[in-house]
């Protein structure tokens, strides 16, 4: 079967979670016999030059630019839904997976193919958190009424997001369930066997190692796990913070002046995650109480567990307390401010 990925608004040059799920999906397919097809659409305000067709791991990966989502809508879908109909005519194509809900409508003018949709998450509270523009979270709300109602399948990230989506847009649709992962390739037995030896390399080894890998968004609630870090290290000094982040850290500089000894942060590349990963004892994932959160399902407690850690999670943290209880790979906390037991 010839198979065309789609991902709108794909971010070039970045290796996000949505980025790796796209792509392990694409490999994927390629391993059970399909000939896949990933159609990358990015924003021309991000134009670089580069092969706009190239092949990796035997899938044909199209990178296209496109108008920005928020703007120009009418041409950029009309460009979009034009370039995914010459390119289903001139490969062939079976079927459709539109990875994130606004690939779906690109696909608009192909007739009589299946269309299966993948939902990351629910874009709308994400957008609502972030203050966006009503215009925005109007197409982002008509994005997911078009993907629910024109797809033949759906794929939900957590069984909380398919209840939520049938609950908000009054749907009702069987989903397949696919938890948000890692490239496994990645997390090699040479990679984690380094755990010993980055240990002493940080003076670490009789420490017991949490760390926090990601972003500093407010929602990502690092100023909570600042604290959870402080409270652990005056129960026991043997706690050792790692913080893995590109991210600012000027606003939690008194925190990190709390910790000072027994804290450790520098921006990770991908090339030198796993090692460093390798020599912790558990990861958090502190979330509060937010649709966006409870949508999600964060591709940190995949990495963490792929590591040997233990994830150090709230109930509102999308799926990552199902699979913590799955398979007893860390704490549930109640809420971001757990007592001290």
């Amino acid at each position: 079967m010839n198979i065309l990925i789609i991902h709108n608004g794909y971010p070039i040059g970045k290796h996000t979670g949505e980025c790796v799920r796209t792509l392990n999906m694409a490999i994927s397919l390629k391993k059970i016999g399909h000939s896949v097809t990933l159609l990358c659409l990015y924003s021309v305000i991000k134009f670089r030059f580069q092969k706009f067709v190239k092949k990796e791991n035997g899938i044909t990966i199209i990178s296209l630019p496109t108008f920005p989502i928020s703007h120009f809508l009418k041409i950029g879908l009309l460009y979009n839904r034009f370039v995914v109909w010459c390119i289903v005519k001139q490969r062939k194509i079976d079927a459709i997976q539109a990875e994130i809900t606004w690939s779906s409508s690109v696909a608009g003018f192909v007739k009589n193919i299946p269309l299966i949709t993948d939902f990351h998450s629910d874009l709308v509270p994400e957008l609502d958190f972030m203050n966006k523009s009503d215009a925005f979270k109007k197409k982002a709300r008509k994005d997911n009424l078009y993907a629910l109602k024109n797809s033949d399948r759906i794929i939900c990230v957590s069984d909380i997001l398919h209840k939520n989506l049938c609950r908000t847009y009054n749907a009702d649709f069987l989903p397949c369930i696919l938890p948000c992962n890692v490239d496994f390739s990645l997390f090699s037995e040479e990679k984690l066997s380094k755990r010993k030896a980055f240990r002493a390399k940080y003076n670490l080894e009789d420490k017991i190692v949490l760390c926090y890998l990601g972003g500093t968004h407010q929602w990502q609630c690092l100023n909570e796990t600042f604290d959870i870090v402080q409270r652990l290290h005056c129960l026991d000094d043997r706690y050792y913070f790692c913080l893995f982040t590109q991210g600012d850290l000027i606003p939690y500089a008194d925190k990190i002046g709390k910790l000072d000894g027994c804290f450790m942060t520098m921006p990770l590349k991908r090339d030198d995650l796993v090692e460093h990963l390798s020599m912790i004892d558990a990861g958090f994932l502190i979330r509060d109480d937010m649709l966006l959160n409870a949508n999600s399902s964060p591709t940190k407690t995949a990495e963490y567990m792929a590591c040997g850690a233990m994830v150090i999670t709230t109930k509102y943290a999308g799926d990552a307390p199902s699979l913590i209880e799955g398979c007893n790979g860390g704490f549930v906390l109640d809420s971001i401010c757990p007592n001290d037991e």
